[in-house]
């Protein structure tokens, strides 16, 4: 029963996630994003919050949580983080005229990492770290506002 609830969380997370990334983005928009991404440990579901100031820059807040095994002590226990980061963005759509349904974006992150670990564990991690990282992607638009 877990894994169906999984998977159906996991797929409504991703349509969610698609129905809000197609939107289109002016000078100071703001945007509300769903998902799910990659990462060293896990598969962090976020929530983002997106502000363009311009045609080129936004500014995000994200808040992620994942849910991980670690081995310790030759057992497997389960280790959960919530993140916290602010990042800005670059939009490259502008400047790449190659495609026009695209917009291609990078840009930088700084955040804190909440870990919740369990009573047993022997790691030699802090409760909390300071997250430093980076991100890239592209948009398609099906449309003007899809």
């Amino acid at each position: 029963m877990k894994i169906k609830k999984l998977i159906l969380t996991l797929v409504l997370l991703f349509v969610m996630a698609e129905v809000f990334s197609q939107a289109t983005y002016r000078k100071n928009d703001f945007q509300i994003n769903i998902g799910a991404s990659v990462a060293n440990y896990g598969i962090p579901a976020y929530l983002n919050f997106e502000y363009f100031s311009d045609n080129y820059f936004s500014f995000r807040a994200d808040f992620n949580y994942r849910n991980y095994p670690y081995r310790n002590m030759g057992e497997i226990t389960r280790i959960q983080a919530f993140c916290t980061a602010f990042g800005l963005s670059y939009h490259f759509a502008e400047h790449l005229p190659i495609i026009d349904n695209i917009d291609l974006y990078g840009g930088g992150d700084v955040g804190v990492v909440f870990f919740d670990y369990p009573e047993n564990y022997t790691g030699i991690y802090p409760k909390t770290r300071l997250s430093i990282g980076g991100h890239a992607g592209a948009r398609y638009f099906f449309t003007n506002n899809f």
